[in-house]
């Protein structure tokens, strides 16, 4: 939900370049960048979106 605020534990393992995924979050929140541009980088990050219960995932 918009406006909301959440935690998100998170839990680093070897093996995964993950080292722009960090920085790209910080562009999307502050408007830099849509959400949109973490889609196509999904699987080399090892993180996966789904869109919410009964919509698309907005930018």
């Amino acid at each position: 939900m918009r406006g909301s605020t959440a935690d998100v534990p998170a839990v680093l393992t070897p093996g995964v370049d993950r080292f722009g995924y960090f920085p790209a979050l910080g562009r999307i929140q502050s408007g830099q960048e849509p959400f949109s541009v973490l889609l196509p980088e999904q699987d080399r990050y090892d993180v996966h979106f789904v869109p919410p219960p009964g919509g698309a995932a907005a930018d």
